[in-house]
């Protein structure tokens, strides 16, 4: 397999420009990665002579706008949602939004599982006071 032009986590355009996100290497020489179109909810294998690398449209902001948070293929940023819960449903939303955008899922299922028991209890207590 030639060199990977491309790393996980890269937004790109094909000739098309249709915009995805590289979501894995398929490990064929012809189409080496797996695509996840940003506005839609399709998977594909892709060809790296197609494509070219793009900024998402928050650019490359790590504090306001990070990638694991802004690169759901409905184009929704995470805190959309989430800043309309309680601080227990908002993390629980959050960890499950972005167990597949970072580094390790399983923890973030955790987390989510985490706050959602704390929620859960949180309103069991409240309803045992009545």
């Amino acid at each position: 397999m030639s060199e990977l032009k491309f790393k996980v986590g890269d937004l790109v355009a094909d000739e098309l420009g249709i915009v995805g996100e590289v979501i894995s290497f398929t490990g064929d020489s012809e189409f080496p990665y797996r695509i996840r179109e940003v506005n839609g909810v399709s998977a594909r294998h892709a060809q790296s002579d197609k494509m070219h690398r793009v900024e998402s449209q928050h650019g490359n902001d790590a504090v306001n706008h990070p990638k694991h948070y802004t690169g759901h293929p409905s184009g929704i940023e995470c805190i959309q949602i989430t800043e309309h819960m309680g601080f227990n449903l908002g993390n629980t939303i959050k960890y499950v939004w972005r167990a597949d955008l970072k580094n390790d899922a399983i923890e973030d299922l955790e987390k989510a599982a985490w706050y959602l028991a704390r929620e859960i209890q949180r309103r069991k207590n409240q309803t045992q006071k009545f």
